[in-house]
């Protein structure tokens, strides 16, 4: 820009087309041997083609994959990258920590603890809600502890494919990898490690479904969201499914527990439940029981207007950074298509408990817990919506962070046991047949959808 003397006007206009069409910065992204001249012409032809560009797409998907793995492990831009980074390493306490504390510290940052333990909480709420009456606790360890290692491992090679990203924006930018406190090879070795450690443990104390689940989440999150969130705005829907998988995770792991226990009882006892190997290592997914989406559900939608809002409150940095949100002012430069498919996710939230309810996973009353839950949410989209700014984006990320435990909690104290024993033993006496056990979860519906306080669902006798 500075050798072309180019006006404010004319530069600006060049890096919105450089923004929508990366193959624009090709030339100057990977250096090679070919002459100044072919920059140039890329240059001009940006200059000169802008308009054309925002009608028509100059690249395919594959050139889109094969920009982002260039870009990621291209040796001389990540030096770049570091070197751009060297202000935030020297805020850093790695140099006058010990070497443990700051692999400690490095491991925590690329592990992500927190959000992780966010993930960890949603895997053990859905194996409370699978399991039966009694809850075993040492299952419950097993699912949340590889869970934990799975999602250090996405997080970590999300971290790795967004060196360069997360250089230039000021919420990652002191990051072990863009300060260079850690390598790539570290990074990667580290992902491994926990990802093999993650599988161990969830097959071991959960099963093979929510062990595969659990690989499958890593590769959903770090080969197909994480590149996706630099090509489109519907990264934020694959992400929110990815949240959803967790407590999937959990469901199975404590199915599978339910199963080997049924198991032993149906020897005499004369095998621990423990010691009964799993009679399939491959994901099986016609084992998980309808009832195992009803907490998936719940955090898919959830997730829209929590992710949404913080993207809207940190778009200046989300667009420095290169990736292209929702909230971007290209797409949205209002905000109110934002706020729209905020608002818009959160009325999906408020029959859900209704869902719950309909599925025997938790009884009447959550029904109408968790439609005030969402309506509370809702408000604050709805606040979102008439005014898109920053502080009401901030309000309704607050009331998302309020909502999810409560939901959670809600859940688990409202939960109905799970499996033929538990629910025997619920209706004191003989096993019900289908139709008898379906005649009840009629009348549960029923009764929480008359105490609901939401009138457009249909009413209770139109369900059928």
């Amino acid at each position: 820009l500075r050798s072309s003397s180019m006006s404010s006007s004319t530069s600006m206009s060049f890096l919105k087309n450089i923004y929508r069409h990366p193959s624009h910065l090709r030339c100057s992204s990977f250096p090679s041997s070919s002459s100044s001249s072919s920059c140039s012409s890329s240059f001009s032809s940006g200059l000169s083609k802008g308009s054309a560009f925002q009608q028509k797409s100059a690249f395919s998907t594959s050139n889109i994959l094969a920009f982002s793995w260039k870009r990621t492990f291209g040796t001389q831009t990540t030096q770049q990258t570091i070197t751009k980074a060297n202000a935030a390493a020297a805020a850093t306490p790695s140099s006058s920590s010990s070497p443990v504390k700051n692999a400690l510290l490095v491991a925590h940052q690329l592990a992500k603890t927190r959000l992780s333990a966010l993930v960890v909480s949603t895997t053990c709420v859905g194996y409370a809600l699978g399991s039966g009456e009694v809850i075993e606790y040492a299952g419950m360890a097993y699912a949340g502890l590889g869970t934990m290692l799975c999602a250090a491992s996405a997080n970590t090679l999300n971290q790795v494919f967004e060196v360069e990203n997360d250089a230039r924006m000021k919420r990652t930018m002191r990051r072990p990898l863009p300060t260079g406190r850690t390598t790539r090879t570290a990074a990667v070795a580290f992902a491994a490690a926990c990802g093999a450690a993650g599988f161990a443990s969830l097959y071991h104390g959960g099963g093979p479904t929510a062990a595969w689940l659990g690989v499958g989440n890593i590769a959903l999150y770090a080969g197909i969201y994480t590149p996706l969130k630099q090509v489109h705005h519907s990264n934020t829907w694959v992400g929110a499914a990815v949240g959803a998988i967790p407590p999937l995770m959990g469901w199975a792991a404590a199915q599978h527990r339910r199963s080997l226990r049924d198991e032993s009882e149906s020897d005499g006892g004369k095998n621990d439940a423990r010691a009964v190997a799993p009679s399939s290592s491959l994901l099986n997914l016609e084992k998980l029981e309808p009832a195992s989406l009803a907490l998936a559900t719940v955090l898919f939608f959830w997730q829209m207007p929590h992710f949404l809002a913080l993207a809207h409150t940190c778009r200046d940095d989300y667009m420095a950074g290169g990736y292209r949100m929702l909230s971007h002012t290209a797409l949205d430069p209002t905000g109110r298509r934002t706020a729209l498919a905020c608002l818009r996710n959160c009325l999906y939230l408020v029959p859900c408990g209704a869902l719950c309810c309909w599925l025997g996973v938790t009884d009447a009353p959550f029904a109408a817990e968790s439609a005030a839950l969402g309506l509370g949410m809702a408000s604050a989209a709805l606040g979102f919506y008439r005014q898109p700014s920053t502080a009401a984006a901030r309000r309704l990320f607050g009331a998302s962070l309020l909502h999810l435990p409560l939901t959670m909690t809600l859940m688990v104290t409202h939960r109905i046991p799970q499996g033929a024993e538990a629910s025997s033993r619920m209706r004191s006496g003989p096993a019900p047949s289908t139709d008898e056990e379906r005649e009840h979860v009629r009348r549960r519906l029923d009764e929480a959808l008359a105490n609901a306080p939401f009138p457009f669902l249909p009413p209770p006798g139109a369900i059928v």
